[in-house]
């Protein structure tokens, strides 16, 4: 009896870690499986440093979607902690327990940063 209240309790946890909100803005290092901000390394077959032609062609094998590219401004500062001159990429992943969106700071043609905030679940209409 105790083993499937360990297990109901374990399956909450993770459904609740899955809805619990984004920080703003995303502090640099965050890597988590619904929001994160990296500066090195690699993430979701993109690597830091990367031609931004062949970052978006990983993401679109893994169904994320382009949406487009833009300047750094109002809320995109607030979650990313950017400057106006910094340009993103923007793509969109409509996935079950994966929805949201993947920033990717390109710089000289270059993958610069990879930011993300998912949700486990749709919260808007």
């Amino acid at each position: 009896m105790m083993n499937r209240h360990r297990k109901i309790f374990a399956i909450a946890l993770v459904l609740l870690s899955g809805c619990s909100g984004t920080p703003y803005p995303i502090p640099v290092g965050a890597n988590t499986p619904y929001y994160g901000n990296l500066r090195s390394g690699e993430k979701f077959g993109v690597a830091i440093g990367e031609d931004s032609l062949s970052a978006r062609s990983a993401l679109e094998r893994q169904n994320f979607r382009y949406d487009q590219v833009f300047a750094c401004d109002v809320p995109i500062r607030e979650l990313l902690d950017c400057e106006r001159s910094e340009t993103f990429a923007l793509y969109r992943l409509d996935q079950f327990g994966r929805q949201g969106t993947l920033y990717l700071k390109i710089d000289h043609k270059r993958i610069a940063a990879i930011a993300w905030s998912f949700q486990l679940i749709r919260l808007d209409t």
